[in-house]
Formats: C-alpha cells, sequence, structure tokens
C-alpha cells in the first residue's frame, strides 16, 4: 500500500540548478529534469524535523534549515546526505526566552553561493530585524541576541527583507513602509542600526516580499495586487554627484515608486477571479560566478498568483520608470498558466526559466528568451 508524499513547502535552488524541494521532514531533489528521493531531516537528538524552508550555502555543499515548531533553531545539513552538521539554539540575553527567525536570508546577496565556514545572515521575526553571524566551526550549541543587536520596529511588522551583493538592506512592513539601510559593513564596531537611512511610505498596503538588485539600485516589492518599484540614487543638492538612498537620506527626493498593475481585462482572459500575487522577484541576471567582479544584470522580474506566473521585462520598466508620469502606466506582463496552484518558484541560474513548485510537483518553465 502506497503513502501519498506530503505536499512541498518551498524550495531552493544551487547555481548549477539542481533544486532541493521540501516534504514535510524529507528534502527531495531535482535534477537534469529527474526528481530522486533524498532524506528526512533530523535534529542531533535524532528527532525528525519538519522544516518550512531550506537555503543552500558553502558553495551549495550545505543547506541551512529553519522550522516553525522549534522557530529559534536553525540547522546545517549535509546537502547530500542529510548528516546534521551543525545546530544553533538562538536565545535572547536571558536565557529564559527563545528568539524566533521567520525569515532568514545572506547578508550579501548570492553569497550563500560562495564557499565558507561562517554563515553572516539578515534574520527577522514580527517587529524587529538583526544580524546573525554564525561561525560552523564552533561546538557552540545556542547564540546570545541582545536588544542592542536588533532593529526593533515599534508600529509595524516586517513581512519582508532582501539585500544587495554589497550589503545593502530593504526591509518591508505590513503598513506599506520600505525601509533602506546602509551595509552593516559601514557601521561602527559593535553597534546596529537604530533609525533607516529613509522610510518610502508613498503607498500604504501591506507588503508580502521584497527584493533588491544585485546592484542596489532598485527595490521592488509585492502586495495583494501590485509590484512597486523605486530606484534608490538620486543627485546630490551640494553638487556631490550621485548618491544611494541606502546610504544617505533623501529628504525632498525621496523616489515615486512606478506601480505594476494587472489589467483588469487581462485577469478576464485568463479567468482570474482574484489576484492574489506573490513574491515579485528579480532574476539571477546572465550569472557568473558569485566570485567574479563582473556585474549581474537583472533582466527579468516575475511574480505568481494562483496558477499563473506573470512576467515583466525589466528595460521597458527601467524606460518608463525615468520618464514624466502624469498619469498611471500599464506595462502589461506576460501570463504562463501552469496547471496547478504555485506554492513557491524560483529563477534558474544559466538559462532563462523558472523552476515552478506545485503541491506534488516541479516544473520547468522556459521563459521566451527573444521576447522585448
Amino acid at each position: 500500500m502506497s503513502c501519498t508524499p506530503e505536499k512541498i513547502a518551498s524550495i531552493d535552488i544551487t547555481t548549477d540548478d539542481r533544486v532541493a524541494a521540501i516534504r514535510g521532514s524529507r528534502i527531495d531533489f531535482l535534477a537534469n529534469s529527474v526528481l530522486s528521493p533524498g532524506y528526512t531531516v533530523k535534529f542531533k537528538n535524532d528527532t525528525p524535523v519538519k522544516p518550512s524552508r531550506a537555503m543552500f550555502h558553502d558553495a551549495d555543499q550545505k543547506l541551512l534549515v529553519s522550522n516553525r515548531e522549534y522557530p529559534n533553531v536553525l540547522l546545517s545539513i549535509d546537502a547530500e546526505t542529510g548528516k546534521n552538521l551543525s545546530e544553533r539554539r538562538l536565545m535572547m540575553t536571558s536565557d529564559d526566552h527563545i528568539q524566533p527567525i521567520d525569515f532568514t536570508i545572506p547578508s550579501l546577496k548570492f553569497s550563500q553561493h560562495k564557499q565558507g565556514d561562517v554563515l553572516n545572515l539578515m534574520c527577522i521575526h514580527n517587529n524587529q530585524f538583526f544580524n546573525l553571524n554564525w561561525d560552523l566551526r564552533e561546538n557552540k550549541p545556542k547564540q546570545l541576541i541582545s536588544l542592542e543587536d536588533k532593529y526593533v520596529n515599534k508600529s509595524s511588522n516586517f513581512m519582508g527583507i532582501a539585500t544587495s551583493s554589497t550589503g545593502q538592506i530593504a526591509v518591508g512592513d505590513d503598513n506599506g513602509t520600505i525601509r533602506l539601510f546602509n551595509s552593516p559593513s559601514k557601521l561602527p564596531p559593535g553597534k546596529f542600526y537604530r533609525r533607516a537611512k529613509n522610510n518610502l511610505s508613498q503607498l500604504a498596503d501591506p507588503i508580502r516580499h521584497v527584493d533588491v538588485s544585485s546592484d542596489g539600485k532598485w527595490v521592488i516589492w509585492t502586495t495583494k495586487t501590485y509590484l512597486a518599484i523605486v530606484y534608490t540614487e538620486f543627485e546630490s543638492e551640494k553638487g556631490g554627484g550621485t548618491l544611494s538612498g541606502f546610504d544617505k537620506p533623501m529628504g525632498a527626493k525621496k523616489p515615486q515608486a512606478l506601480i505594476l498593475r494587472v489589467d483588469p481585462d487581462e485577469l478576464k482572459k485568463h479567468d482570474i477571479k482574484e489576484l492574489d500575487l506573490k513574491n515579485g522577484q528579480f532574476d539571477n541576471g546572465p550569472h557568473l560566478d558569485a566570485d567574479t567582479n563582473k556585474t549581474i544584470i537583472e533582466e527579468e522580474i516575475v511574480a505568481s498568483t494562483g496558477n499563473y506566473i506573470l512576467r515583466w521585462k525589466f528595460r521597458p520598466i527601467k524606460l518608463e520608470y525615468h520618464k514624466p508620469r502624469e498619469r498611471p502606466i500599464l506595462i502589461k506582463p506576460k501570463f504562463y498558466r501552469c496547471k496547478e496552484k504555485i506554492v513557491d518558484k524560483q529563477f534558474k541560474y544559466n538559462t532563462k526559466g523558472v523552476v515552478t513548485a506545485f503541491d506534488y510537483e516541479l516544473s520547468d518553465l522556459k521563459l521566451d528568451p527573444d521576447e522585448q
């Protein structure tokens, strides 16, 4: 008697396009269009873990695993065998209180694909975000996170966080505000953020997801019914050239977001009853080795709603963004219909394609290479 496999919760992808899919306590893998069974993830005490997310790291040889049942515990496992290599419990300064994590990303975009024994992460939980440096060589079961190590927002909860390749940080909240922070490398030793360089609050709709271009010049965020994008560079009033909103307050030069809405006629055409956009993100560019100095240039933006992938070409968006805007602009995305509701998706690195996850399957969606 065969058992029904558990539903896929999320996926992650390597630079050679190998996909890890979380199913209950298992992680299975897709490579060269073949889905193969993986292993059960376990704590050090041999108790099965039910991961919520997994992220490849250390040149894609390991997986960083988080889970909702014990939200303050992170695991680093061998990506090939599933062996638990290291486990870390995050605690507040008082040992009586755990430090949960809702979402974790690398402190430098794409840095998870570099080889290294130290995980440098940015983490969010409810109304706070903090930096976590985890040396995997240390046999230390817990790590303390003090109030001085966090940025705490008293008026709203953080819903998304993203970084550029140099560590600039954008955080979005449920009040519709994007906060821009400079790289932690620019902070005084032992200090953490007390305020953002800029708060962008042109719109008040709850933010679901945030992404930043590799060079830090563009920030895109997702709400239920639209995507919004801003250019972060501006001209100095004192003739000092071009500045970044991640590094300097913009004052009166705060940008107006370009809104990427979906034409209601297009929704009717594709029989979409209710728009429910998720995870608007940039592609990985014509991605080269993370250790090279060559620029990663993004060309695509995709989001999902129900069983559809929506794809915008980035170049027309950039051209429209810098034109005078007297009325709303409608830049139409291309719709790609999938056979089931989309659970998660990840851009591939070496081809113009998106790996989409459904409840029980993975699919490889190829994007039209010549479309402009």
